[in-house]
């Protein structure tokens, strides 16, 4: 009688059941595939692998407790910062990304202070604990889960100014116009001419940026929880797209939604003439539309670019200078699409 082989798949065993690793022959116990404590949050199959046998250092399992807050005060990186907390949260226990989370926030408190890090707590530390569970919760909609996100941050950063103001006796108006008037003094010290030859007042400009605050805010968190959610999605650990059926192509493909085009024009017409608060709030609406419609161009350009098989550094390069010198074009993408729809007549050619 021949001896079965150690390891050798059972041929009477149904085929569905062969998922796990059969252990290898040879002495010694088997390697587990799978670190223990990296099961995932996000339901059952949400976990990252790492190789078998593979002892991960130290240091590289403490760089999330540290990395976001260095990215933060980066400024120039700072959109990047929630991304390392994201991809914690599906190796890690919750407790564990909120600990990272704290411990960011710390470390941001400790180099920038404390107003540093209210808005890293408000705008990162929001987007990095709500945006999985937002994707968990609207499956193949990451617009959804995208807008979830972002209004929670905003009413993250009211309450924090509530709170500072309510119970620590804070000013938060007084600072904000402490802030403008820095803006200002950087403005005139880089023209190089009195605030006296200006064709705008000081004062105008101080009350403008305090007015278009709102829709400043909302478009920096919308734009930031954009890039996290895409860039989280495209590198598609533990298959998430397949897992929430997200199309590859959803970002491509996505356009706002019809009835915003005339959010866009009524917000507009509030602009031509001077009503007040409701003009102040016009301007506010009207920004965040454009902001809409210009996301709308990008996914738009994408399209063309893809048509046209445009793609390595070429397309980063073109990606960069419409972003930087050609916002116009993107606006006009996105809001002539409802009438011109340009990704179909891109599929036709």
């Amino acid at each position: 009688m021949i001896e079965e082989r150690r390891g050798a798949p059972d041929p009477e065993r149904p085929e569905g059941e062969r998922t796990k690793r059969e252990p290898k022959a040879g002495p010694g116990p088997a390697i587990p595939s799978e670190v223990p404590g990296a099961e995932g949050n996000l339901g059952e199959g949400f976990t990252f692998r790492f190789p078998a046998g593979v002892r991960v250092p130290l240091w590289v399992r403490a760089i999330p407790f540290v990395i976001s807050a260095l990215l933060y005060m980066s400024a120039v990186f700072a959109v990047f910062a929630p991304l390392p907390l994201l991809l914690l949260y599906l190796r890690a226990s919750v407790r564990w990304q909120l600990a990272a989370v704290a411990s960011n926030t710390a470390l941001v408190a400790l180099l920038g202070g404390p107003a540093a890090a209210g808005l890293f707590l408000a705008i990162v530390g929001v987007t990095a604990v709500v945006l999985p569970h937002a994707l968990r919760y609207s499956p193949a909609r990451p617009d959804r889960a995208i807008a979830w996100t972002a209004s929670s941050s905003l009413l993250s950063l009211v309450a924090g100014g509530l709170a500072s103001w309510g119970l620590l006796g804070a000013q938060p108006l007084k600072t904000l116009q402490a802030s403008a008037q820095i803006v200002v003094d950087r403005l005139r010290e880089m023209s190089g001419e009195s605030a006296s030859n200006w064709n705008v007042p000081p004062e105008e400009i101080i009350r403008s940026l305090l007015v278009e605050l709102p829709s400043g805010a909302t478009i920096t968190i919308l734009l930031l929880v954009t890039a996290n959610c895409f860039l989280f999605l495209r590198a598609n650990p533990v298959g998430l797209r397949q897992k929430f059926g997200i199309s590859e192509n959803y970002f491509r493909i996505w356009k706002a939604p019809d009835y915003l085009v005339w959010v866009a024009i009524g917000s507009a017409f509030t602009l031509l003439t001077d009503l007040g608060i409701v003009s102040d709030i016009g301007i506010n609406v009207f920004k965040v539309s454009m902001a809409l419609y210009g996301l709308h161009g990008l996914a738009v350009l994408s399209s063309a670019f893809e048509a046209w098989r445009i793609q390595g550094l070429v397309r980063s390069a073109l990606y960069a200078l419409v972003v930087t010198m050609g916002v116009p074009l993107l606006l006009a993408l996105g809001f002539f699409d409802l009438w011109f729809d340009f990704r179909s007549k891109l599929r036709q050619s």
